[in-house]
């Protein structure tokens, strides 16, 4: 992952008595240690600015230290002047006050005064600009700093990672799954993202089936890792799988795609009589995000969730039901989540049960199955064109709750775009406003940083509908 730039710019006035050199060095050695922290680059311009020419100084020098985020400081009340050369940079901007060092007398610096005085400026005197901005208050360590600069540094971390990423779509979306259509020009000009959507499934197969046998060993000791039972229907099966697991894996290395949407039927089910499930939980789980059925929105949003986690494994789940008594949904899938999300229960790997068209009834190798760990987790999907986020967060309960075979388990605590929300309030969103039937998730709970991704990239977000009787359109 490509680390963020964060940079630092320090404006102030003269004839203000509090101690500006201070507040500034301060912040400098406060923002170092948050670096070390949350893991960004930090690039400190070192002189602190007054007029409007000692700005535009300040702001090429960070424009060429290659600032993904410039954090303007008022370590005073500074000119209206100096704010213009930050706000006209290529790099996103926030502005930060700091509180004054005492709460009577003469007021010493002014700071929150002047990032007043700044969003002022770039709302309405820079208004056909329309530049987006972040302020923050208080010194780094505390509640009105560190909660916002560290959905800041998520959120732009992922944005600047998904830009120039590639996707491949590998054999073609699943046959009739028509909800999972897209545009990948849209995907381009809003995200930055290339989808490649002519991967076909036999370079795949190619691959898979000529590796040496020992090429095959290694591949078969690297897949079946972290089991806790491995059924004996699969177990002939196991090198085969192995071998299409490693092939995709080396696809994505090959060709420099960061995400693949895989066609897991009915190519390698027809030709090869397995599913591709544990295949791609293994892929999810060694950081090559893949999505299911040829789903290549839903692997681009797995792909941001993993940014935003900082390199979270991701699944791709379906839902498969809603409990008004609890307030959960039923988040499932026949089987492809990675091993290391299951609860102490562990992972095993099964053969799934199939009707064909002539209702025959045959067994296919495999899938995991495993009931997912507890624990807060985040469900982000680009949806409509591009142009909007599902959002939903909440997490496994910790309690025992029948769940179906496969890659299941209940998600509760519910909040639709940042707000509470119960089951059927969601299950009636997601149906009434037609939400494609694939969920992307990410454990851990980055509801802020989505939203504040969403914000910077001007995405609206879908909104909650809540459940009525009559027809709702």
């Amino acid at each position: 992952m490509k680390r963020l730039t964060v940079g630092l710019a320090g404006l102030m006035q003269i004839n203000f008595t509090g101690d500006k050199q201070g507040v500034f060095r301060r912040a400098i050695t406060e923002l170092e240690q948050l670096s070390e922290k949350l893991g960004f680059e930090f690039k400190p311009y070192t002189k602190l600015m007054v007029t409007g020419s000692n700005a535009a100084e300040g702001a090429a020098w960070l424009e060429r230290e290659g600032c993904d985020f410039v954090l303007v400081l008022a370590a005073s009340f500074a000119a209206g002047e100096a704010i213009l050369p930050f706000a006209r940079m290529n790099a996103r901007i926030g502005i930060w006050a700091i509180p004054e060092p005492n709460t009577t007398g003469e007021v010493a610096l002014n700071s929150f005064c002047a990032i007043n005085m700044q969003a002022g400026i770039m709302t309405a005197y820079l208004k056909e600009y329309s530049i987006p901005f972040k302020w923050f208050f208080g010194w780094t360590d505390g509640e009105r700093f560190l909660p916002r600069f560290r959905a800041t540094v998520a959120a732009l971390t992922a944005l600047k990672n998904m830009r120039g990423a590639r996707v491949a779509l590998v054999g073609g979306i699943a046959p009739g799954f028509n909800d999972l259509y897209y545009d990948e020009r849209l995907a381009e000009k809003r995200l930055g993202v290339t989808i490649e959507r002519n991967a076909e499934f036999e370079d795949a197969e190619r691959l898979a089936l000529g590796y040496t046998e020992a090429e095959a060993r290694e591949a078969v000791a690297f897949f079946i890792r972290g089991y806790r039972e491995i059924a004996e229907g699969s177990k002939p099966m196991l090198e085969l799988q192995a071998r299409f697991c490693r092939a995709y894996a080396e696809i994505a290395e090959r060709d420099g795609y960061d995400a693949l949407a895989v066609s897991c039927w009915p190519k390698i089910q027809s030709r090869h009589g397995l599913v591709a499930c544990a295949i791609l939980g293994r892929l999810n789980e060694q950081g090559v995000p893949a999505a299911c059925e040829g789903d290549a929105p839903g692997a681009v949003s797995q792909l941001f969730l993993k940014y935003v986690s900082f390199g979270g494994t991701t699944t791709l789940l379906d839902m498969a039901g809603f409990d008004e008594a609890d307030d959960t949904l039923n988040l499932w899938h026949c089987g492809p989540a990675a091993p290391g999300l299951a609860d102490g229960c562990g992972a095993c790997m099964r053969e799934l049960t199939h009707h064909t068209k002539d209702d025959t009834l045959i067994h296919l190798p495999s899938y995991n199955d495993l009931r997912f760990k507890p624990g807060a987790a985040t469900v982000m999907r680009f949806t409509g064109e591009w142009d909007s986020m599902f959002l939903l967060g909440g997490g496994f309960i910790d309690r025992p709750k029948d769940c179906f075979a496969g890659s299941s388990g209940w998600f509760g605590s519910l909040r639709f775009a940042g707000k509470p929300a119960s089951a059927l309030d969601v299950t009636n969103t997601i149906l009434t406003r037609g939400f494609q039937h694939h969920y992307p998730l990410v454990y851990g709970d980055y509801v802020s940083a989505c939203m504040e991704a969403a914000a910077w990239l001007g995405l609206k977000q879908v909104e909650t509908m809540p459940y009525a009787e009559y027809l709702q359109r």
